[in-house]
């Protein structure tokens, strides 16, 4: 995984750095981590965002625990934790980008994150609801309408491949129930600030 030090600008994810994303838990087995004690609440907080963390910009592909996996390990060994998405969570003056393993590097390998992340875990909204992105548009600035509305547009560009198996197809239909709620809060959100 790409190491960003905390608080530093997320290049990773924001590539043009229009964005603003500040980078929590990027970490690499040749840096340094700050390690520390993290309140229980948190870090359940934590895992509840992650279950369906928000993140439009994203990378294809997985990260290995670079803690766990030694150097010479394939990117797609599943036989050490990885993940591939990434979560948003919107703080007081900035909305902070980090990678599903942050839950994993706080609760194996004793990683600390910055205090003023924690707080914003703590009292972050989940992240299929209105509240969410209301407080995701109120801290990130404009660039986030587009976001927001560039999702909606595509949303129901998805379509069934009649070559998946039952099983698929329902996997499917669950992440279209879900993207639907999502572009529902959305919708909620920009308009309640007038910017639908």
């Amino acid at each position: 995984m790409t190491y960003l030090a905390d608080l530093s600008p997320c290049t990773y994810l924001d590539r043009g750095g229009t964005h603003g994303l500040v980078s929590v838990g990027w970490l690499s087995r040749t840096d340094p981590v700050p390690t520390g004690p993290v309140a229980a609440e948190v870090r359940a907080r934590l895992t509840d965002l992650l279950i369906s963390p928000y993140c439009p910009l994203s990378f294809f592909g997985s990260h290995l625990c670079e803690f766990c996996a030694p150097p010479t390990t394939h990117p797609h060994d599943d036989h050490y934790p990885h993940g591939s998405a990434n979560l948003l969570v919107p703080g007081d003056r900035a909305v902070f980008a980090c990678p599903e393993l942050i839950a994993h590097y706080i609760n194996e390998h004793g990683y600390q994150p910055p205090n003023v992340f924690l707080a914003a875990v703590s009292v972050c909204p989940p992240t299929d609801s209105e509240a969410y992105f209301l407080r995701l548009l109120e801290v990130g600035g404009p660039i986030w309408v587009d976001e927001l509305r560039a999702e909606i547009d595509t949303f129901g560009e998805d379509r069934d491949d009649p070559s998946e198996s039952d099983s698929e197809l329902e996997l499917r239909k669950n992440m279209r129930r879900r993207r639907r709620r999502r572009t529902t809060h959305m919708r909620h959100a920009l308009r309640a600030l007038g910017l639908a």
